[in-house]
């Protein structure tokens, strides 16, 4: 989360926390305190009724109202007070709302409260915000009674959030059909973040076939899941490519068709299948692609959307050759993050002649995290010869060669200006991490980790 993001929520969480004390606490502190002295005051009220009931003599009823007369002054100066500390809870809530409602146009307290959302990361604010959002998943309970408090703060916010296109635009197509056309409704012409299910429990009908289709267009992310276990994704690597099914003729009709021309992000998760891609992804507004347990084959890396930012490839089957990894850094120059992690890797023999040469040089502009596949020592000592990293921060890369190649000559220069290095070491990974001293940038932290597998494993653990 970057600077800005905390600072966001710092302020949103001192709103809170004024209007939670000089709200809903004070004013109900301040109205029990009156009721009190109220049934008090009562009390004293049905004594003098019963006091003349039973004893009329004039010396007892002047001794008796002497006595309530005392008693009635510290009554009424109790509930003096607690009227004008109720007026001043009421007073001070009414004009902090009034304040905020005024400095604010309506458009800025929808963005404060939509940013408020998503850095509370509470799934419950409304039904579907989070949805399809690892970040936005996990329910933190610290902040929950922040939500009795909040719309204190701006009594608008209620209308806001029925009325704002944003808060409705993560829809679930395994929902019930009603609430899918609410959600449609309410999004109005927005974008939307869908997530369509791929178990076979819940696969779509014809009628949920349609009503996607049309308003697929209107979709900013698309993900599949298969709502069976994050463990799923790994099932597919044991079975052969399965005849398409529907789940795959409508991601072959979005993608062929172009039939989400705003499409930023994707994500293919495979259940009990492993899912084989198009043999293009042609999305030119593409910027993040997630693929689990899907089958990865062909001139792959040259199809991929060249505007991709991040590309993702999780427990899948990849079928790779010598030059796919220099062929997808070239054809997608762009890319900021890419990840390969816990893949089944097929090597194929490449079927043209390499395009880059032993001399060539290639600048890798924008790349911050880079975990490739499993290569061979001689293949990662070419990459960082031919490559040149400019921004690279993170580096994870399986060794299975006894003797690691050197790291990246970026990473190299910035360890040796380095005044401080962490170092960990586990069962199967060494990691280290610093930061550069001399960078302009000093919060940057770099880290290179090396997963030990076969020959360099079974030295580490001796």
């Amino acid at each position: 989360m970057v600077a800005e993001d905390w600072k966001a929520r710092h302020f949103m969480r001192k709103l809170v926390q004024r209007s939670g004390k000089i709200g809903a606490q004070a004013l109900d502190e301040s109205v029990e305190n009156l009721i009190n002295i109220l049934q008090a005051a009562t009390k004293h009220v049905e004594s003098i009724r019963e006091i003349v009931k039973i004893d009329r003599s004039a010396d007892t009823l002047r001794s008796k109202a002497n006595d309530l007369h005392e008693a009635a002054q510290a009554t009424m100066k109790s509930l003096s007070a607690a009227f004008s500390e109720t007026t001043s809870a009421l007073n001070r809530e009414s004009n902090l709302d009034t304040a905020f409602s005024r400095a604010f146009p309506r458009e800025i307290q929808a963005d404060i409260l939509s940013r408020y959302v998503q850095l509370t990361c509470e799934d419950e604010f409304y039904e579907g915000y989070s949805y399809g959002k690892q970040k936005y998943r996990t329910r933190r309970t610290s902040d929950a009674p922040d939500w009795a408090h909040i719309m204190l703060v701006c009594s608008t916010w209620f209308h806001i959030a029925r009325t704002d296109p944003r808060f409705w635009t993560a829809i679930n197509f395994a929902w019930s059909r009603w609430k899918i056309a609410k959600y449609l409704t309410l999004s109005k012409n927005a974008e939307l973040d869908l997530s369509i299910p791929t178990h076979t429990d819940t696969i779509l009908d014809d009628e949920e076939t349609q009503l996607l289709l049309k308003h697929v267009n209107r979709a900013r992310s698309i993900e599949f899941h298969p709502f069976c276990g994050f463990l799923s994704a790994a099932v597919g690597l044991i079975e052969a490519e399965p005849p398409r099914n529907s789940v795959l003729c409508l991601l072959s009709d979005i993608i062929n068709q172009n039939l989400a021309p705003s499409l930023a992000h994707l994500m293919v998760r495979g259940g009990g299948h492993t899912y084989s891609l198009p043999s293009s992804v042609s999305f030119l507004s593409l910027r993040t692609l997630e693929l689990r347990g899907c089958l990865v084959k062909g001139n792959w890396a040259e199809t991929i959307p060249a505007s991709l930012l991040e590309l993702r490839v999780h427990y899948s089957e990849v079928h790779v050759d010598e030059g796919d990894l220099f062929t997808l850094l070239r054809h997608c120059s762009n890319l900021e993050v890419l990840i390969f992690s816990g893949n089944e890797i097929s090597t194929r023999e490449p079927d043209q002649l390499l395009a880059w040469t032993e001399n060539s040089a290639m600048s890798v502009k924008n790349l911050r995290k880079l975990q490739p596949w499993p290569l061979p020592k001689h293949e990662l000592e070419q990459m960082f010869r031919i490559c040149t990293f400019n921004r690279l921060t993170e580096l994870n890369i399986i060794l299975q060669h006894p003797t690691p190649p050197l790291p990246p000559t970026c990473l190299s220069a910035h360890m040796a200006r380095s005044t401080s290095l962490e170092l960990r070491v586990g069962y199967d990974f060494i990691k280290v991490i610093f930061s550069d001293s001399r960078s302009s940038s000093l919060n940057v932290q770099y880290s290179l980790e090396l997963k030990i597998h076969g020959e360099s494993k079974k030295e580490l653990q001796s």
